[in-house]
């Protein structure tokens, strides 16, 4: 290794030379041409440079000596990010930089040789020059403290929750890879092992309120007790003597629902990971927290998938570890999904469909009163439009999309074809699963492209009846009432700026109805759903509470015990039978 000469040795640090000097873009001196231009020419040539020759600024020496000095002064690295970041490393705190670099400036490249700038940095009080390496480093003669200099204090980084995008879990060491083969013993059963990886779980993450009120109704809805246990009090005799282990399951709120038998012998609970993500993802998620943001949306999915890679990690249930892959599977359909439902369910039926509705008496008719004196501007529904606003949008989509006409060369239609339409079939409440997205051509592009953006163009969304696969019990309706055909397709005229954002699979519930000329629109769009929406018996469960029965007196019963209270009779409460009961659950 090659020797290192050592800086020259000046006392203190003198910066007050710098503190009239303004920067540039760069960072480097927004007067250094004159400077320059006030230097002697001779100095290029004049390796011996002394002490005083570089507090003389009609020198070169002495234009280098206070560009470097202001590079490296507290007023400028306070600023400079750059050079700051050159200084500063996780081990060190007054780093050497490369003169090259500092050479490269703009500035500083009319500068040369660098022999130059290393003579006339040699008596500088604020750096310090050396070479090792064949390469010259500069470097503070004094540490640069950001926080000394500004006054402002150094905000402590924020500890990590476990949630971040890249957490992972520290590799195991030996002696926790053995504890753990005993927890997760395949001989304990699986309600067991999980209830044991829910409370180590729980002790390595850091719950904000948010995430913390995700993770407890989820637990709740698969199952899970995770709540103030009744008599459930420790004392500090409780905890001598007991392990780790001991210690945190007797401290823990969270108990996993054991294989129990209803009446008929049959199991209560079943471990179904995937199909417990795909209800909670599909219904909960929109239903208690939304997604109005795709950064939010991603954060709470990453909750669930968060423990589904530590029990794949932990060997937890290997039993279940297809199970879990597939409710992992789930979580990433969710985030590229559930957002798109949610713009969906605002966006749906769309301009044109509103416009169907309007003209034929639908869900949307004489729902427009934006033109009324007594409307109130903030109250008017922004979706509904009047019927000349209708009637355009319905004209110009059967002008491209009738059969055997073309109207494409007209901006104005006085005899629309819509005149002749009528609806015929109106389905209550139609269940629909998209099977094919069909965006606009270059034709439908070029004929909207005269309206710019009074007219928005169209695709095709393509449909199918939806039949939700579930446990529960089937429907009983009245004998009038006709169940949907299972093999009916369906085909709608759809917004471009809407259709982007629908998906194959994607659920819709509505009300659908049919023109005589054969078209289909979408009176009104109740529900939108992803296409892995999957209905539990949980949900309902997870809203049922312990009935809790007290007595209510009937008239007859009121009148024995007033009967009895004035002295006419007796009256036993307990073995009355007129007393009636009623249930608070």
């Amino acid at each position: 290794m090659a020797e290192r000469q050592s800086p020259v040795s000046v006392s203190a640090v003198d910066l007050s030379q710098t503190n009239d000097i303004k920067t540039g873009r760069d960072g480097s001196l927004s007067q250094p041409e004159d400077a320059l231009a006030d230097c002697d020419e001779s100095d290029k040539e004049n390796k011996s440079i002394r002490e005083e020759d570089i507090y003389d600024e009609s020198t070169q020496a002495g234009c280098i000596r206070r560009q470097v000095d202001f590079y490296f002064s507290d007023k400028n690295l306070v600023k400079d990010n750059f050079l700051r970041q050159k200084l500063k490393t996780k081990t060190k705190t007054n780093k050497p930089v490369k003169l090259d670099v500092i050479h490269k400036f703009r500035k500083m490249q009319d500068y040369q040789p660098v022999e130059a700038v290393v003579e006339a940095l040699r008596f500088s009080k604020v750096v310090s020059v050396f070479r090792e390496n064949d390469q010259w480093y500069l470097q503070r003669k004094s540490p640069f403290d950001k926080e000394a200099v500004t006054g402002i204090p150094k905000q402590p980084k924020a500890k990590p929750t476990g949630f971040e995008q890249f957490f992972t879990d520290a590799p195991l060491t030996a002696e926790a890879a053995a504890e753990e083969n005993q927890l997760y013993s395949t001989s304990k059963s699986v309600g067991e092992r999980l209830e044991i990886a829910l409370q180590r779980y729980s002790t390595k993450r850091k719950f904000q309120a948010l995430a913390k009120n995700i993770f407890d109704k989820w637990l709740k809805f698969g199952g899970v007790d995770n709540g103030p246990r009744k008599y459930g009090g420790l004392d500090l005799e409780d905890m001598e003597g007991k392990t780790k282990a001991e210690k945190r399951k007797l401290s823990s709120t969270i108990e996993v629902k054991r294989e129990e038998l209803d009446d008929n012998g049959k199991r209560k609970w079943t471990i179904d990971f995937d199909g417990v993500a795909k209800s909670f993802l599909s219904i909960l998620v929109p239903e208690y927290w939304g997604f109005e943001q795709e950064e939010q949306l991603e954060s709470t999915v990453n909750i669930l998938d968060n423990f589904y890679r530590y029990i794949l990690l932990h060997n937890v249930c290997p039993e279940h570890t297809d199970d879990i892959e597939a409710a992992r599977h789930t979580c990433a359909l969710a985030k590229k999904e559930l957002y798109a439902t949610s713009r969906c369910t605002e966006l749906l039926p769309g301009e044109f469909n509103v416009a169907c509705s309007t003209v034929f008496g639908g869900y949307y008719s004489g729902m427009y009163i934006s033109d009324q004196e007594w409307a109130n501007k903030e109250d008017t529904n922004t979706v509904a439009q009047s019927d000349s606003k209708a009637r355009r949008v319905l004209a110009m989509a059967l002008a491209l999309y009738t059969p055997g006409e073309d109207f494409s060369g007209q901006k104005d239609m006085k005899q629309p074809a819509h005149n002749e339409q009528h609806v015929v079939e109106r389905n209550e409440e139609a269940s629909l699963e998209v099977t094919e997205l069909v965006p606009p051509d270059a034709k439908v592009l070029d004929f909207y492209k005269q309206f710019k953006d009074r007219l928005k163009p169209l695709g095709k969304l393509r449909c199918k009846h939806s039949e939700v696969e579930d446990d529960l019990e089937e429907e009983d309706l009245p004998p009038d009432v006709s169940t949907p055909d299972p093999n009916k397709s369906y085909e709608f005229l759809v917004d471009n700026d809407v259709l982007k954002w629908c998906f194959k699979g994607m659920k819709i519930e509505g009300t659908v109805c049919a023109l005589s000329g054969g078209f289909q629109f979408l009176d009104k769009v109740t529900e939108v759903r992803c296409s892995f929406y999957n209905p539990l018996p949980n949900e309902i469960a997870l809203k049922w509470s312990e009935p809790l029965y007290i007595p209510r007196e009937d008239q007859r019963a009121r009148e024995a015990r007033q009967r009895a209270e004035a002295g006419e009779g007796e009256w036993d409460p307990v073995n009355d039978k007129d007393l009636a009961w009623i249930s608070t659950g």
